[in-house]
């Protein structure tokens, strides 16, 4: 059962601090960003899950969340509990860009509804740009920074 503790039926403390949260996700089309939004789904009732994500090679963000919700991982979930993947959001943006490239309603959604932020999004590529390197690992940081300090519910980044 989502977010119950085996020991005794009870909800865990993790899940009771999700119930109807809100979280926003950079990284998620990655490895360890797939694996957080599945946990998050299928351990707790977080409210939405907005995910970052940039087109690609002409593939447009919604065409990307698909194929991101497609993955093997997230085929129990869809068997166990099918409305859960409705919960997740795409957001057109890029980490490389100024304020991630939000728009201006992307934006006002996220600093008005977030509580939590997870930052996942990086390049692990040890052959990368040292100029490109930089910006996706440590400017996005301070990026995040920033858009998280005009959250009105933030509580948690990470």
């Amino acid at each position: 059962m989502v977010g119950q503790d085996s020991r005794d039926g009870q909800e865990s403390t993790v899940a009771q601090f999700y119930n109807k949260k809100t979280v926003f996700v950079t990284g998620a089309t990655g490895f360890m960003g797939k694996v957080l939004v599945e946990k998050l789904l299928r351990s707790t009732q977080v409210e939405k899950i907005y995910v970052l994500i940039r087109p690609k090679k002409g593939v447009q963000t919604k065409v990307r969340l698909q194929e991101l919700l497609s993955a093997k991982i997230f085929d129990q979930l869809k068997e166990s509990s099918p409305k859960s993947i409705s919960r997740v959001e795409a957001v057109n943006g890029d980490i490389t860009e100024p304020n991630f490239g939000l728009s201006e309603d992307d934006e006002r959604r996220l600093v008005g509804e977030v509580s939590v932020v997870f930052h996942s999004a990086a390049t692990v590529n040890f052959n990368e740009d040292l100029t490109k390197a930089v910006n996706l690992n440590v400017v996005a940081v301070f990026t995040i920074m920033e858009i998280c300090k005009k959250m009105k519910k933030l509580q948690a980044l990470v």
